[in-house]
């Protein structure tokens, strides 16, 4: 029986039908229903199935559980021609199973079908009763009660039969398979579809259908809402919206096959001069032109305004994608494109206009001694932007009020957080950005260390490096001079930098540096801290001066501390390190030689170089005068010692005489005779008498010896 609304379709079997408007996904579900299945048994499964929509047929199959019955089906092209889907299953278990008929097919357009007489049964023998088909020529084709040709063509036309048999008793029923040639469409249009701008482009469509060409429909749709139900149409005042793909339905007359269709594309010419549409709202300097390209003939850019707009600041004034550089902030530059040399000449403009904001200032980072509130210093807004500030980091959570001013308030910022801000304006469209760094710190944390004191000896350059500490992430730390007021500033290298060098420093000139570390920016509730490092260069002293710097002893002669003039003396055994004592060292002279010592002075904690002051300890020479008697003699010469030098000395011990040179290594002595009897070969005895003589020769170190001279009268040596 005919199904309302759907003309020429006929119900496979009297009653309702199911229409499937087909799932979007791949397998979907047309039909279930969940049965009982008992373990061994066979089960017959069909259902018939039609085609609702002449495209994309659906591709259909059955399921009993997980398992696939049979194989895939696809629906013939041509609506409502109804075909048996069957299969057998074999339960492996008894339990409740769902049955299904499914598309292995997309639900893109059209797959839309029709199911009718779902069944699902158990087979039984023929003693029960058994369906069996058989083909036109005779040939067994299915059994159960449904069967399925696919991809059906004249070859299966003729009668198919079904016979029933039950308790060894048949009966038959026929179905004619009939087969309808569909109708084809194609579609065209004038100039190979290349239209110009406002040109009319022509539609032109043909068909072969073998139900006659008189009898059927005519319908097409195109871009901008284009339609006509007409075999061959127009499209007037063509432009670049009516470019696309048209599409002709044609629709058979009744008892034919399901409506067919072709398509046509319409593209505006390359030659159609076309500037590209408008870009108003530009939020950088610059934009790439979007120009019809011309297939014949040239493309040229002019600037039309405004006038001081430079022809340069197009990349490529003949390249219909050039780009356009230096746009003015604000400013509405229209651009023509020209072609010519081609069949569509002509020209167009285009405006584009930079709409960008100019960057904002959301103010210096911001530091708070355990406050947490901050009223923001955002720059003016310009007439029509809005403004915004927002977190964007930071450790704090802040609650912000009034944020869309300038000058809103950030509050609940505290002690040990910081909030990241940032500050937002927004003009036609574009927006461009600053942000501020708000910090609440302890004011504990504020610190200041300009170092240790540093006074040094002699740095012939002047040169030094101070080591301030760091200040904190919001702090900044400045150095400068606390005096003398005549040492510049200038002579360090950095005055922000912790360890800054410190040049020209003079000799024995104390200078004061101060290091102050504050809030950076200022605007702050935190008093800056500061500490003072001081450094010297000292001149170094000269060495100390003595009176001798070479002293001889001789061997066991008593000897004195040395002695030297200068401040803070420090004596030394060696000519470059050792220890140092402030003492004077005294000399031994218990054995001959010679000892070196060294002396310094300290003058402003720089120690001076060293003096050497030796000591010469001379042995003492041993020699012997042998002693002489004389008789009849008034005087003698005595002679020091062969080898004898510096000074002889001659004195007299004991006896009676006088010393003619006493310094004279060789003397004259004047005898006065003994009065006791001497060796002397005489009768009478001596009226002389004895002369002990002393013998000192004084030469850098002082011997001595005696020697005994005896005067006898009568008698000589």
């Amino acid at each position: 029986m005919p199904i309302n609304g759907w003309a020429g379709c006929n119900d496979a079997a009297r009653g309702n039908v199911l229409l499937v408007n087909s799932d979007a996904a791949a397998n979907a579900r047309g039909w279930f229903r969940n049965v009982s299945v008992t373990n061994g048994r066979t089960y017959v499964f069909s259902v018939q199935a039609a085609s609702a929509s002449w495209r994309n047929p659906a591709q259909l199959y059955l399921r009993a559980g997980t398992t696939v019955i049979g194989s895939v089906v696809t629906l013939p092209s041509p609506n409502c021609n109804w075909v048996t889907i069957t299969g057998t299953f074999t339960a492996t278990s008894t339990a409740n199973i769902e049955i299904s008929v499914r598309n292995a097919g997309s639900g893109c357009a059209g797959n839309d079908y029709m199911l009718d007489n779902m069944s699902f049964r158990e087979r039984t023998t023929t003693t029960s009763g058994a369906y069996t088909w058989t083909r036109p020529d005779g040939s067994f084709l299915s059994d159960g009660s449904g069967a399925n040709i696919q991809n059906a063509n004249a070859s299966h036309l003729g009668t198919y039969t079904l016979t029933y048999t039950n308790n060894n008793c048949s009966y038959t029923s026929t179905e004619v398979v009939t087969l309808k040639q569909v109708a084809t469409v194609t579609a065209s249009a004038d100039n190979s579809g290349s239209i110009c701008a406002n040109a009319t482009a022509q539609l032109d469509a043909t068909v072969v259908d073998p139900l006659g060409n008189n009898g059927g429909t005519w319908s097409w749709t195109g871009p901008n809402g284009f339609t006509s139900n007409i075999r061959n149409p127009t499209v007037s005042a063509f432009s670049s919206a009516k470019a696309g793909i048209y599409t002709v339905t044609y629709t058979p007359p009744a008892g034919g096959c399901a409506p067919v269709q072709a398509t046509t594309t319409l593209a505006l010419s390359g030659s159609t001069t076309d500037a590209g549409a408008d870009q108003l709202n530009l939020c950088v300097p610059n934009a790439t032109l979007q120009a019809s390209t011309p297939s014949v003939g040239t493309g040229t850019w002019s600037v039309i305004s405004p006038s001081g707009f430079d022809i340069s600041n197009i990349s490529n004034v003949n390249s219909a994608s050039a780009t356009v550089s230096n746009l003015p902030v604000g400013v509405s530059v229209t651009l023509r494109w020209t072609i010519s040399g081609s069949a569509c000449d002509g020209s167009d403009d285009v405006v584009i206009r930079n709409s960008s904001v100019a960057k904002p200032n959301a103010g210096i980072d911001r530091v708070n001694c355990n406050a947490s509130s901050f009223v923001m210093a955002g720059s003016a807004i310009p007439a029509g932007a809005t403004a915004q500030w927002t977190r964007i980091g930071g450790t704090a959570n802040p609650v912000i009020n009034n944020g869309n001013s300038a000058n809103a308030n950030v509050d609940n910022v505290f002690m040990g957080q910081t909030a990241v801000m940032e500050y937002r304006i927004t003009l036609n469209g574009c927006s461009a950005t600053d942000t501020v760094v708000l910090t609440n710190i302890n004011p504990q944390s504020i610190t200041a260390n300009a170092g240790s004191d540093e006074i040094v000896c002699e740095k012939l350059n002047g040169t030094f490096t101070i080591s301030a500490n760091t200040p904190a992430a919001g702090l900044l730390g400045t150095w400068s001079v606390v005096s003398p007021s005549n040492f510049a500033v200038s002579n360090i290298s950095n005055i922000n930098a912790p360890n800054a060098t410190v040049s020209n420093v003079p000799f024995n000139t104390s200078i004061t540096l101060r290091w102050t570390v504050s809030v950076e920016g200022g605007g702050s509730s935190c008093a800056p801290v500061a500490d003072d490092v001081v450094i010297r260069n000292n001149e170094l002293p000269l060495a100390p001066t003595a009176t001798n710097t070479v002293i001889n002893y001789c061997v066991g002669d008593a000897a004195s501390a040395l002695s030297a003039n200068g401040t803070g003396l420090r004596w030394y055994s060696v000519a470059s390190g050792g220890s140092n004592s402030p003492s004077a060292p005294t000399p031994t002279t218990n054995t001959a030689g010679t000892q070196n010592y060294w002396v310094s002075q300290v003058v402003n904690n720089c120690e001076s170089p060293r003096l050497q002051i030796s000591v010469n300890i001379q042995a003492r020479p041993t020699f012997s005068i042998p002693d002489t008697t004389v008789c009849d003699a008034s005087t003698i010469t005595l002679s020091a010692p062969n080898g004898a030098t510096g000074t002889s000395t001659w004195t007299t011990v004991s006896g009676i005489g006088s010393i003619g040179s006493p310094n004279a290594n060789s003397t004259l002595i004047a005898l006065t005779p003994a009065s006791t009897s001497a060796p002397c070969p005489i009768s009478s005895l001596p009226t002389g008498g004895l002369l002990r003589e002393r013998f000192d020769n004084i030469g850098g170190t002082a011997v001595s010896d005696m020697t005994s001279h005896s005067s006898y009268p009568n008698f000589t040596i």
